[in-house]
């Protein structure tokens, strides 16, 4: 009995370019800083997939998906870090354990108008 077996894609799907701002690798740019990052999600189905895929979604309702490869950057461990509340054991968790992992969002704030 013969079994197919799916290889995760090892590839780069994001940068981060010298100004800070984030590009998917291939496709239109998003040209986004990290204070316009509005979640960090993972999503693992194992009966589907041998990895996970992870997706950086905008405050303006834009996202771009990630890889490991990805996550072997410096520059972006370093970008994702500096979010405010980051916790890089979540990060970690998401991407050894199956499921929908929401890794991070951004508070907010509801500003409450003075009388």
């Amino acid at each position: 009995m013969a079994t197919y077996t799916e290889m995760a894609p090892q590839c780069r799907l994001v940068t981060i370019d010298g100004d800070g701002h984030l590009h998917p690798a291939n496709g239109e740019p998003l040209d986004v800083t990290a204070d316009e990052l509005y979640a960090v999600v993972v999503l693992w189905d194992r009966p589907h997939g041998l990895s996970w895929k992870g997706w950086l979604s905008t405050t303006r309702h834009r996202s771009v998906c990630f890889s490991s490869a990805d996550l072997e950057d410096p520059i972006l461990q370093s970008w994702l870090r500096a979010l405010p509340g980051w916790d890089h054991a979540k990060l970690w968790h998401a991407t050894t354990s199956p499921g929908f992992h929401l890794v991070w969002r951004r508070s907010v704030t509801i500003e409450i108008p003075r009388p």
